[in-house]
């Protein structure tokens, strides 16, 4: 809990300068939450990193304390000048790490493999509000990510 605590608080006060995006990371096939955070490089690439914890819950079957870690980066590829938002997709790896479990046999090389990839697909409006949708498609598993992007608005990318 103390580690949460503390990437928590580091979460909320790197923002306070350049230009990077925090998020509130939703998983809907683990029900899990996490945290998330982007750092942009340039006017055309940023790189990312999230955290997240979750529950699989399943008719007579479950996976309890699934902790996914992911690095990544992608690219802005448009932004709309009639009003201020900018696309970008990209992608990255996952790390992941499971507790208890209690599923069939044959299911276990696949799903409890350590590592995996996601892809990426994004936008962060003029109001500096962003929405991530990131999709895992070797463990068939999504992320929903809702942030804020700080830095002043003629300081979005492209």
């Amino acid at each position: 809990m103390k580690k949460l605590l503390f990437i928590l608080l580091l979460f909320v006060s790197v923002p306070l300068i350049g230009q990077n995006t925090t998020y509130i990371v939703f998983q809907p096939v683990d029900m899990g939450v996490g945290l998330r955070y982007d750092r942009t490089i340039n006017n055309h690439n940023a790189i990312y990193s999230s955290i997240s914890y979750g529950n699989y819950s399943l008719p007579n079957r479950y996976i309890d304390d699934h902790i996914k870690v992911s690095l990544g980066a992608y690219k802005y590829i448009s932004k709309d000048n009639s009003n201020g938002s900018v696309l970008y997709l990209g992608g990255g790896i996952n790390l992941n790490q499971y507790g208890e479990t209690n599923m069939c046999r044959q299911c276990h090389k696949l799903v409890f493999f350590p590592v995996s990839m996601e892809f990426n697909v994004g936008l962060i409006t003029s109001s500096r509000i962003s929405v991530s949708i990131r999709y895992d498609p070797l463990k068939n598993e999504s992320s929903i990510d809702f942030g804020t992007y700080f830095g002043r608005y003629n300081d979005l990318p492209l």
